[in-house]
């Protein structure tokens, strides 16, 4: 960014709050990290990638002010000069907003709908407009940057107002802190933006940018990391997992919640045994069993070298698919002695019931 970003100014008051921000970054970004291996969640991970770019940004600002070498190093790009700080600080703000966008966008719908593509166009425009030549500097990218906040505003909006409908009043104030947290993150960039515009106004505001920027980004990943699920808006409800060994004898069986026509779960599982074998032995050769539908309800199913998932769900999403995948593939890493026995001990894949919880959100 250049002249107008109130970011770049070598001002020695930024160094201290850039440095508690960094600390701060690098702190959350530790957090939402975990809450991502823990349950694999695609929003999780653009969450990750969301701080991991902004932590890079804070960085970007700590080294402009602090190491002059890093500050003069420029390049000319299609015969514009630019320095290296502020050419990454665009990467690193655009790039960022887009996965924190991919964020919201993944976590009420499976396919990004159409508009998402309008976002990633003005993205694009933002980072051509910001190095190419001179007519295209200035007023051109500050508009294209009020058009993405205003639509990323709105798609919190729209996000906000679907979560309240759906969540458990119990963690409604998780899901204030998120909106509380974008609502502090958005007030950066009228003081580190906007307020630069104004001939005069004091720098000692404009730098405060750093404040609600780190907060709010804080807020939002702690909300995440505490609890995705308040975060994860989707009809697709998990109802059963079965877990059966190679005889497909019965392991474990989890119910995640009481649903109309549900019947009791140590039948179910007999059932769904005399279900799995029979259709294996129908299928041709080499192929594998995939799905099973079951009027209401689909039953995904995920066989893995020494076991077999069955996951009861209300629709089958990729979601599910993947999730079902990533737990077939950790309960056989955790319990491959136990599953390459004739006679497993089914009480010993008991403490696996926990993980089902955390992954299946």
């Amino acid at each position: 960014m250049h002249e107008y970003y109130g970011m770049i100014m070598q001002s020695p008051e930024l160094v201290p709050p850039l440095v508690i921000t960094t600390i701060m970054m690098i702190l959350t970004l530790v957090v939402i990290l975990r809450s991502y291996l823990k349950n694999k969640m695609l929003p999780s991970l653009f969450y990750s990638l969301t701080v991991i770019f902004f932590s890079a940004l804070v960085i970007d600002q700590l080294l402009d002010q602090t190491y002059l070498p890093f500050r003069d190093v420029d390049f000319t790009l299609d015969g514009v000069h630019n320095y290296l700080s502020n050419f990454l600080l665009v990467v690193f703000l655009v790039i960022g907003f887009l996965f924190w966008y991919l964020a919201i966008i993944y976590s009420q719908y499976e396919n990004p709908p159409q508009r998402a593509f309008l976002l990633f166009f003005i993205a694009g425009g933002i980072l051509f407009s910001e190095f190419a030549n001179s007519e295209w500097k200035g007023l051109v990218p500050f508009i294209l940057q009020i058009a993405a906040v205003l639509m990323m505003t709105l798609e919190v909006i729209n996000y906000a107002r679907k979560v309240m409908k759906s969540i458990d009043p119990n963690k409604r104030k998780l899901l204030a802190l998120y909106f509380l947290g974008y609502l502090l993150w958005i007030m950066a960039i009228p003081l580190g933006v906007i307020l630069d515009n104004i001939p005069g106004f004091p720098s000692f505001i404009k730098n405060t940018w750093v404040i609600p920027f780190t907060s709010g980004l804080f807020l939002i990943s702690y909300s995440v990391a505490i609890d995705p699920r308040v975060l994860f808006i989707s009809d697709a409800q998990p109802l059963d997992l079965l877990i059966f060994d190679k005889n497909d004898s019965l392991l474990l069986v989890h119910r995640f919640k009481e649903y109309p026509g549900c019947i009791d779960r140590e039948l179910m599982g007999s059932a769904m045994s005399g279900v799995l074998s029979l259709m294996k032995e129908l299928l041709a050769s080499g192929k594998r069993l995939l799905r099973v539908d079951h009027g209401d309800v689909k039953v995904l199913v995920e066989t893995g070298n020494y076991c077999t998932f069955l996951l009861v769900a209300t629709q089958e999403t990729s979601r599910f698919r993947q999730m079902l995948r990533n737990a077939v593939w950790e309960f056989e890493i955790n319990y491959q002695e136990g599953l390459m026995s004739e006679s497993p001990i089914v009480s010993n894949y008991e403490p696996f019931r926990e993980r089902i919880a955390e992954m299946f959100v």
